[in-house]
């Protein structure tokens, strides 16, 4: 009888040294990879980026010319990043955050001059010129 209890005892403290215990967890660190700019056309462009990462990952943006497909993912996929026409003929730069666990890595999106748009040239000692007569 005492072998018995003795018995129980010792496996009750396997299965609790055990319980939480999983075979299947993944102890590597988190991985989150993707080229770091994206160069769009100045009249609505859009471009792929692909995304590497051993979990799931999310992605934002605080830029209201910028949206992108898909806003989440797990592993490898393509994020699209489309944006509409830049209304001036300079070049703009937005951000776009893509967040696994506790790494967030930025992707630089820098979207080209509508060519459609002529620049506006200043040139002040001419203007000045002109004021003075």
């Amino acid at each position: 009888m005492k072998q018995k209890i003795f018995n129980l005892i010792v496996l009750f403290f396997i299965a609790a040294a055990t319980a939480g215990c999983d075979n299947n967890v993944n102890d590597e660190p988190p991985v989150l990879e993707f080229n770091e700019k994206l160069t769009l056309s100045g009249v609505k462009g859009y471009g792929t980026v692909r995304i590497y990462s051993n979990t799931n990952w999310v992605v934002s943006s605080d830029d209201d010319w910028l949206t992108f497909s898909p806003t989440s993912g797990e592993g490898e996929k393509s994020l699209i990043v489309t944006a509409i026409a830049n209304e001036t003929p300079e070049l703009r730069v937005g951000t776009i955050w893509i967040s696994a666990n506790e790494i967030t890595k930025t992707l630089q999106i820098v979207q080209e001059g509508n060519p459609n748009i002529p620049k506006v040239l200043y040139y002040p000692d001419v203007v000045e010129s002109r004021n003075k007569v």
